[in-house]
């Protein structure tokens, strides 16, 4: 059997026609920087994703929970802080110190001028061209008393003083009286009379 062999068809003075086949096309890959960025690489050209990252860890999410935590530790430790400055001190007990022997007390001498005496009664009685006084002192202190004197002033009936009379003794025991006479003349006689007695001093306690 006979072959039989075609012969180009020739076009525009005998060229025979090529046609140009592209080649096919890659497929699109995806490709992810370190900042989750997603950028596209086909046909030779790198262009940025426009479709959303997927979902994954990122590095600024591990930024924000250590700062986040570094926060709250920082809190709880002001917090606890001040907890316990606040909190109320504790009341400190110290013994009492021991009270010191007590020094027996030295005699009490006591030097007081003028210390008054007790006038339990006085008497004035007239007498021709006179009169006649009789007064009780006593002593109302716990101790002796020294030098004890006994004025008694004489007035008239116009209550002017018109006679003074003083009279001394040494000691007056305690709780003790003493009795105090006087007589002298003088006319008209008088009124009324006033007495004080009083001490120079007191003994020293026993």
């Amino acid at each position: 059997m006979a072959l039989r062999q075609s012969t180009p068809k020739l076009l525009h003075k005998g060229t025979p026609q090529l046609q140009v086949v592209p080649p096919p096309a890659e497929p699109a890959t995806r490709h992810r920087d370190g900042l989750g960025e997603e950028f596209l690489f086909a046909n030779g050209s790198l262009s940025r994703s426009s479709a959303p990252a997927a979902r994954g860890f990122r590095p600024g999410t591990l930024v924000r929970v250590v700062l986040l935590i570094a926060l709250l530790l920082t809190l709880f430790v002001v917090v606890r802080s001040l907890t316990s400055s606040n909190a109320a001190p504790r009341p400190v007990h110290t013994a009492a110190p021991a009270p010191a022997s007590a020094a027996p007390a030295p005699p009490v001498v006591v030097s007081a001028p003028g210390v008054p005496m007790a006038v339990v009664s006085s008497v004035l009685s007239p007498t021709a061209g006179g009169y006649h006084v009789v007064v009780t002192v006593r002593n109302p202190t716990d101790v002796t008393a020294d030098d004890v004197t006994v004025t008694v002033t004489l007035r008239d009936a116009a209550g002017r003083a018109v006679v003074t009379q003083t009279r001394r003794f040494d000691t007056l025991s305690s709780g003790k009286t003493e009795v105090v006479t006087i007589d002298g003349e003088l006319d008209p006689a008088p009124a009324g009379l006033e007495v004080s007695a009083v001490a120079a001093r007191l003994e020293a306690r026993a």
